[in-house]
């Protein structure tokens, strides 16, 4: 089973896959505002594996005050509920 790993900051966002060991593969970096939500990196991401690879689970760090459901990007404008994600 593999999984997603994101360090999503206010700038750049790192993505990477972790094997059934747990050790990550190769990690992606993508600038924010070339995209409009993080949603969107995110399937860019995701789009970007190979089939086998799609993550069952995943860890997300968020630089990123969170208010029960809701994060609102300080850097950023992106906003999003994390029930959502």
């Amino acid at each position: 089973m593999t999984n997603l790993l994101a360090d999503i900051g206010g700038t750049n966002t790192r993505c990477a896959i972790t094997g059934p060991d747990g050790r990550h593969g190769p990690v992606q970096a993508f600038r924010d505002r070339d995209f409009d939500s993080l949603q969107s990196l995110l399937v860019a991401y995701l789009k970007s594996l190979p089939a086998g690879e799609r993550p069952f689970n995943g860890a997300l760090a968020i630089a990123a005050p969170l208010r029960g459901d809701d994060v609102h990007m300080t850097n950023i404008n992106w906003r999003f509920s994390v029930s959502a994600i």
